[in-house]
């Protein structure tokens, strides 16, 4: 892959931005004085960032590889004597396969791809060469299946929407299709594609307003289906989303006899229609919506705004059938906002424009329920325009992009968000093997992991045998840190295997967590009686809240002796033994757990346990040990170690 160019940082210098919290400091991160129109994506565990604009006749790319917070040097992706516009960029789930689509002045479309997370572009590839207008661009998880879509005039008749597929990531492209009949003032597409490519959506209106249509594809573009009417007439299409089965859900402002409302209709993946329109906005007028969709489940967002100046949310938990009551996020926005979601949608973050030349954002940790007071972004000097928000999968990361004019001179922006969310940890309880007959418990320890609290509201049981005496998860919060009690009890009646699941309702983004049990029920044998020496083993009784559960006595434990690396912190990119050995007078179970996946470079065999961390801010590594042994109480060990925060190169 070759480097089509790259350009030396020189940037208008403007007053140190302050921002609330959870926000960093504003950045310039384009060049040159005349950069606007920014678009942008964030990879899933939030690291990654590639942010996309144009400066007069160029298009330049700019990517972080740690949340926003430093930027590697700005790459030209185009420049020649070509005006350029509207650059659109979408990725792969983890941002490595990029590819971006624009406009030139003579109406002809051009794009780009990199298969290295923006490090390098490959050369400019021409598309279509005839009218093309505010060209739009969706991808595959994968970053290899790409969908182009835009309007033209042809032959002086009213505007037709066409699309265009390329299986390759955006080396090369397919025929051209026009999904709109010819002459039907179709205009300003969106589009939107499911993880696999398969199930693709474009949707448009006329430009002055209409019936808004939708055409769907089946077979990642090769054909498409005749466009249906997602509305009756009068309504122009504000925005598309869809889920990561290609479920879509698209928004559209509409006269409702009295005032322009937003609604909001969706169509199931599998389905052929779209779902009754729903008007989101209910006691004001609903301009310009947004909507966000979870990329797993049925929950959705919409925001618009009000006639007189607010900006409303509203939130659906059931795929848009019902909606709830509206919220004002602000009494004063500005004339820009934007919407994202976390992957299951628990967490939600806005960010709109306020007054003065302010950047304000606002975010939600339970889908919507509530919204934190209104944060400065950045307080702005100038005339900010058309925000851009975007979230990591768990919310815990998000970034906002827009461009500002200050004396005549454009440049780019851009702000982190280091978002507080809990992280459930919590190993997996193994009972080894139990006679037949008795009870025997288990205390199952939740570690909140992570920067936020862990607010957990329900704890139950399913599995043959297994039952809760009690626990302490469900009473108050748990801070970042801090651990709560389950206690766990099995009892069989005959010999065999059994496996049960600890079931936690909570915060997290998914909004619960599991923990599995295991046990295997034995015939009685020799009865043994404890050693004056034996350890008593903490349970928490039925009624037990706060840090001093109640104490029973259980039969001896199993010996296990572990030789492991002092808890502290341990290196990024090198490899680290966390555990030289494990000695028992039973049987032995590691487990490992990394606070983000496949993100620790984890081996461990006979005893021994080593890791090789990516470079990953707030990565944590747990090694939990139990050893079993017949008659005896369960053995267990387990540590915990930070990775120290580095500079991704």
């Amino acid at each position: 892959m070759s480097i089509v160019g790259v350009v030396s940082l020189s940037v208008l210098t403007l007053p140190l931005a302050v921002a609330d919290a959870p926000w960093g400091t504003s950045q310039t991160i384009s060049t040159g004085t005349l950069s606007d129109s920014p678009h942008m994506v964030m990879s899933a565990d939030g690291q990654t960032v590639i942010v996309v604009w144009k400066t007069g006749t160029s298009i330049l790319a700019r990517r972080s590889t740690d949340g926003g917070q430093t930027w590697d040097t700005a790459q030209t992706l185009a420049s020649d004597a070509q005006s350029v516009t509207e650059p659109q960029i979408a990725s792969s789930a983890d941002a490595t396969a990029a590819t971006v689509v624009w406009e030139r002045n003579d109406n002809t479309l051009r794009s780009s791809r990199t298969s290295d997370a923006a490090a390098t572009w490959d050369a400019a590839v021409a598309m279509t060469a005839d009218n093309t207008v505010a060209p739009r661009i969706a991808s595959s998880a994968d970053g290899m299946r790409i969908t182009a879509t835009w309007w033209r005039i042809l032959g002086g008749v009213a505007p037709t929407i066409f699309a265009q597929t390329s299986g390759d990531g955006g080396q090369t492209w397919g025929p051209v299709n026009a999904l709109s009949a010819v002459g039907g003032d179709a205009t300003y597409p969106q589009v939107v594609s499911s993880a696999d490519g398969n199930l693709i959506t474009v949707a448009w209106s006329p430009f002055l307003g209409g019936e808004v249509r939708a055409a769907t594809s089946t077979d990642a573009g090769d054909s498409w289906e005749t466009s249906k009417a997602v509305n009756a007439t009068g309504g122009r299409l504000t925005d598309l989303t869809a889920a990561d089965d290609g479920t879509a859900a698209v928004a559209w402002q509409q006269f409702n006899g009295s005032r322009d409302a937003a609604f909001v209709a969706t169509r199931a993946a599998g389905q052929t229609t779209w779902s009754s329109p729903v008007a989101v906005s209910t006691d004001r007028s609903g301009l310009n919506a947004q909507v966000a969709s979870s990329r797993v489940g049925t929950r959705l967002a919409a925001a618009w705004k009000t006639d007189d100046s607010r900006l409303q949310v509203s939130t659906s938990a059931d795929g848009g059938q019902s909606w709830a009551v509206p919220k004002d996020l602000t009494l004063s926005l500005g004339d820009g906002f934007e919407l994202a979601s976390s992957r299951a949608g628990q967490r939600l973050v806005a960010v709109w424009l306020g007054p003065s030349g302010s950047v304000l954002a606002s975010t939600s940790p339970d889908a919507g329920a509530t919204w934190t007071p209104a944060a400065t972004v950045d307080p702005g000097a100038g005339t900010p325009f058309y925000p851009k928000v975007v979230s990591a999968s768990d919310g815990g990361t998000a970034g906002a992009v827009w461009h500002r004019v200050v004396s005549g001179v454009y440049t780019v922006q851009y702000a982190p968000a280091s978002i507080p969310v809990s992280l459930f940890s919590a190993a997996p309880v193994d009972f080894g093997q139990q006679v037949t007959g008795a009870a025997q418990s288990r205390v199952l320890t939740v570690t909140n992991a992570g920067s936020g609290p862990l607010d957990i509201e329900a704890v139950t049981v399913t599995g043959a045998g297994f039952s809760i005496d009690g626990q302490t998860c469900s009473s108050g919060l748990v801070i970042p840190g801090g651990t709560c009690a389950v206690n766990v009890s099995f009892s069989a009646a005959s010999v065999g295997s059994r496996t049960g699941t600890v079931h936690f309702v909570d915060n997290s983004d998914v909004g619960f967590d599991e923990v599995g049990l295991t046990a295997e029920a034995v015939a009685p044998g020799p009865t043994l009686s404890p050693s004056p020496s034996d350890s008593p083993t903490p349970t928490v009784s039925a009624s037990g809240v706060g840090p001093s559960p109640s104490v029973t006595q259980e039969p001896r434990t199993t010996r296990l002796t572990v030789k492991a690396r002092k808890v502290g912190s341990i290196p990024a990119t090198k490899k680290t033994v966390l555990v030289r050995s494990v000695n028992t007078n039973g049987r032995a179970r590691v487990l490992v757990k990394c606070s983000r996946k496949n993100a620790c470079g984890t081996k461990a065999a006979a005893g021994r346990v080593s890791v090789k961390p990516a470079c990953r801010r707030g990565l944590r590594v747990t090694v939990a040990i139990s050893a079993t042994s017949p008659g005896a109480q369960p053995g267990s060990w387990s540590r915990t170690w930070k990775v120290k925060a580095c500079r991704a190169r």
